[in-house]
């Protein structure tokens, strides 16, 4: 289906390229990255062409092409694409809402595996306060942000710290996602 669309209306009209952006998204979560990577990467291109850098399609498309870099192991590129999008994020969306929050998460995540635990802490701690006042302490995303910052909290050697937002955040993880989601182990 997806080739049709490419093949009927042309590999830059935005129902095309979003097409695309589903798929490889698809291949994302079966853990086809290098797939993943270079349809993101090519739709990446012809959204910022077409659509702008700044338009909502082109932000999620870059998003992934971050992760898609991120789990191939490429962290400082990751960084510098997350670095890049969250303003554009915080400009097109606002600072609370879920897709700046979830960029914001990844940018913590990749300051983390390249080794800043002290900015991705800072941000992580920011994000995580975002999440719980506007989508509330149970909300997934929430929780993300709480083990994030865990793992934040270690690097920089504050494990008390870190024990207690474990503490605190692993019943609700429990209870909500219940003991054998991935997340909970």
């Amino acid at each position: 289906t997806v080739l049709q669309w490419w093949e009927t209306l042309g590999p830059d009209h935005e129902q095309a390229l979003v097409a695309v952006w589903h798929l490889a998204n698809a291949w994302r979560a079966l853990g086809m990255t290098n797939e993943s990577r270079e349809y993101t990467r090519d739709t990446l291109e012809r959204m910022r062409r077409v659509l702008g850098e700044d338009h909502e399609h082109t932000l999620n498309t870059a998003r992934g092409y971050a992760a898609d870099l991120r789990n191939l192991g490429d962290y400082p590129a990751a960084r510098v694409l997350d670095e890049e999008i969250l303003p554009k994020y915080r400009q097109v969306f606002g600072e609370d809402h879920m897709q700046t929050l979830r960029c914001a998460n990844n940018l913590g995540v990749d300051l983390r595996l390249s080794g800043d635990f002290y900015a991705a802490r800072d941000l992580d701690q920011d994000t995580l306060d975002r999440c719980r006042r506007y989508l509330g302490a149970e909300h997934k995303d929430s929780l993300r942000s709480a083990g994030q910052l865990v793992r934040d909290l270690r690097g920089c050697g504050s494990y008390q710290e870190a024990l207690r937002l474990l503490d605190e955040t692993l019943p609700i993880y429990e209870s909500r996602l219940g003991l054998e989601h991935p997340d909970v182990i």
